[in-house]
């Protein structure tokens, strides 16, 4: 099974703002002195307040250093219950500021509009100024989430706040979780694959007519299920399916893998697990038959014959693999369900170095996993893909 996704980006804005002058605190009660910060407590009114100096101070003018004449210049954070100010931040900058100074906000960038107490004020990239009070100030931009703040401006502090504005794609892509689980309790992981070589070379023994060798790049992330359907999911969409027996062995477990599906029976389950999660449908159905299929639906479908050959014949760099394992024959040890020693009394052409343990479908998951953690991506039982090529009535 399968969900697409698409991909975004973001953009960032940034805002500054200034403040006049305040009196410095003073007090000689300190309570408490840590590194470079001191503690301060007085009453009537009860307040409380740390202070610590620059450990360096450059001036800058046009640029360059200078040499000014100023006094010391002191960092407070304060705290005033009684008037309600809790973590005020303030300074004392070494000179007296303009009594009758102004709040500037700059913004640096013309693509957004500023918004004052919901007063469109122009382009965000001009100097405006604001009086010394609280504001709701908001920055937006169509296709992005638009930055909201209360901001009240304290006087003898520069205030500075950096605002990203995140578009509504990113938002939505912020929103994708690397793994997540359906309706039916399968779990599916977040693929970005690339460019492959996929098929098999003229000169590869076993190669089939229709596989040559094709340069495919994969653009679209997907997710993937880690497993194949399992009877117990499937009959949460059909629940008097029956996978039958194989040699008087059942294939009905629930556990085992689903068979003896056709590839519209698989569609159509993909399309229910769309349901559960109120996901637009992939494909498209009129009466019981698929009739086509909504490339941008973001719903459930089988995986394309390139999404999985990637999956199940890459290394994760790219690189194809000949197996899934690898490169050589007879498979590692604990590699997957084959016809193997096991299958010989009922298959012409076996693996006679190999021995899974099972004779007809084992549970899902029973092997190791490949590079990507995905299980059985070779053995146990055929699977589908995303268009479908064969009789509509042929049992998988």
């Amino acid at each position: 099974m399968y969900r697409p996704i698409a991909m975004a980006c973001s953009i960032t804005a940034a805002m500054s703002f200034f403040t006049p002058h305040a009196s410095a605190q003073t007090s000689t009660n300190v309570v408490d002195s840590k590194s470079d910060w001191s503690v301060f407590v007085e009453n009537e009114p009860r307040r409380c307040w740390i202070v610590s100096k620059p450990t360096k101070t450059i001036n800058m003018k046009a640029g360059k250093p200078v040499v000014v004449n100023r006094s010391d210049i002191r960092f407070f954070i304060t705290y005033l219950p009684k008037n309600g100010v809790r973590g005020e931040v303030s300074f004392t900058g070494g000179y007296p500021f303009n009594p009758d100074s102004t709040v500037s906000l700059s913004i640096g960038s013309a693509k957004y509009e500023l918004y004052v107490d919901g007063e469109f004020r122009g382009a965000a990239n001009q100097t405006i100024e604001l009086m010394a009070a609280s504001q709701q100030i908001e920055i937006r931009k169509a296709g992005f989430i638009p930055y909201s703040t209360e901001f009240t401006s304290r006087p003898g502090l520069e205030q500075v706040i950096n605002v990203s504005l995140k578009s509504l794609e990113q938002a939505r892509l912020e929103q994708i979780k690397p793994v997540i689980v359906s309706a039916a309790g399968q779990t599916l992981k977040l693929f970005y694959p690339g460019a492959f070589t996929m098929g098999a070379s003229r000169r590869e023994a076993g190669r089939r007519p229709n596989e040559n060798l094709r340069d495919i790049k994969l653009e679209r992330p997907f997710y993937l299920s880690n497993r194949e359907v399992t009877n117990a999911e499937f009959r949460l969409f059909n629940e008097e399916h029956s996978s039958g027996t194989l040699e008087g062995l059942t294939l009905d477990n629930q556990a085992q893998p689903v068979v003896r599906i056709t590839w519209t029976q698989a569609a159509l389950f993909c399309n229910w697990l769309s349901d559960q999660e109120s996901l637009p449908r992939f494909y498209e159905v009129a009466g019981e038959d698929v009739v086509g299929f909504n490339a941008e639906a973001t719903g459930y479908r089988l995986p394309s014959e390139a999404e999985w050959s990637w999956a199940a014949r890459t290394d994760g760099s790219g690189n194809q693999l000949k197996y899934s394992w690898g490169e050589m024959l007879p498979p590692p040890e604990n590699s997957g369900n084959f016809a193997d020693v096991t299958a010989q009394s009922y298959l012409g052409q076996i693996m006679f170095n190999y021995n899974d343990g099972y004779l007809a479908t084992a549970p899902v998951a029973t092997f190791e996993a490949n590079q990507y953690e995905l299980y059985d991506m070779s053995g146990n039982v055929s699977e589908l893909s995303l268009i479908h090529i064969s009789e509509p009535t042929r049992p998988y």
